[in-house]
């Protein structure tokens, strides 16, 4: 493994870390919104090459939640997570 793969890795843990945090807030103050589902869809991106399993579950969560609040632009960006 290199110093560069040591390094991105690092910061895609920092990242992921980060984008939990954020969903971890919009919960607690029961937010629904594009902001919500964004942070989804990035979280799902993160997660995509480490565990495509969580990766796939935050797509669809991103999904139902856009179709909810009826936001097209997270309801197309969703797909592209799963």
């Amino acid at each position: 493994m290199t110093l560069l793969n040591v390094y991105s890795r690092s910061m895609s843990n920092e990242k992921i870390r980060e984008l939990e945090k954020q969903i971890d807030r919009f919960k607690a103050e029961g937010i629904v919104s594009e902001a919500f589902v964004d942070t989804l869809i990035n979280l799902g991106y993160a997660y995509s090459f480490t565990d495509p399993d969580k990766s796939t579950s935050y797509g669809e969560q991103a999904r139902e939640m856009a179709q909810s609040i009826q936001y097209p632009i997270g309801l197309c960006r969703s797909y592209n997570v799963t």
